[in-house]
């Protein structure tokens, strides 16, 4: 959903429905009533796609099966792929954020970095860490694993060659802060008020896979492990995430016992 689109959409909506932005925090009715919106969609798509199909006589022309037979992956694709995400949001507003574990940060970090290259072992971004936090960390491991995992999935994205994306994190005041940065295409201003808006897609983001949650799941994620998220633009180009985790650096003599 494009930023006009959803504007469009937006203002069709009955006012006591309307939330600032939904806030991507609950399953509320709007954005259910978005979800249908957009499943309909996708049905309606695979089923003109469907019907051209059959339709069609023998001697059709075979670029225009092609598009028909493309048109109807595509569709039922996104069909799955917004019924996924839609199961990792509920998994995520679940989340019991008093579950808490003791763990070396550092080597939990890489652990996710790992594990988001074995999600997308084909994209042709080089991802690394640099200046993690030392120490065992005592915080919500489950929820917080969730949030930097959507913010690494979306730093995989670029398809452009030479992509790069860090992750570096340091101590702050009630927690740690962790920074996913890349050297992507970057934010245009008026698409970043509604980055956490649920479906909201960039123009640049149309073409790949997605239904517009990634964000929206991290930012409910970051929540239930009592922090937050936020992105920043970064000049000239690229993006910056940072996820704040509520969390305790355990001293060693209390590591030890």
């Amino acid at each position: 959903m494009t930023a006009k689109s959803y504007r469009t959409f937006d203002a069709k909506r009955p006012r006591s429905i309307r939330t600032e932005r939904d806030s991507g925090a609950v399953l509320d009715g709007a954005l259910l009533q978005r979800a249908a919106h957009l499943l309909k969609n996708h049905a309606t798509a695979m089923r003109n796609a469907s019907h051209l199909l059959l339709q069609a006589e023998a001697p059709a022309d075979p670029s225009l099966r092609a598009r028909w037979r493309s048109a109807l992956r595509d569709s039922g694709t996104g069909m799955l792929q917004l019924l996924g995400q839609l199961e990792r949001l509920g998994d995520a507003l679940r989340l019991d954020p008093a579950a808490l574990a003791s763990v070396p940060l550092a080597d939990w970090i890489r652990d996710r970095v790992r594990e988001a290259r074995v999600t997308d072992p084909a994209a042709p971004v080089a991802l690394t860490t640099s200046r993690l936090p030392a120490g065992t960390w005592r915080f919500a491991t489950t929820p917080a694993a969730l949030a930097l995992g959507c913010l690494l999935s979306n730093a995989l994205t670029h398809p452009r060659a030479g992509a790069r994306a860090t992750v570096t994190g340091r101590a702050v005041p009630g927690g740690f802060l962790l920074v996913v940065a890349d050297n992507g295409q970057g934010v245009p201003v008026k698409e970043s008020p509604m980055l956490f808006t649920p479906f909201f897609r960039g123009e640049a983001a149309l073409d790949r896979p997605g239904a517009g949650l990634g964000l929206v799941i991290a930012r409910a994620a970051a929540t239930r492990a009592g922090g937050h998220v936020s992105h920043h633009s970064v000049s000239p180009r690229g993006a910056r995430f940072e996820l704040f985790v509520r969390g305790t650096r355990l001293p060693p003599a209390r590591i030890q016992r």
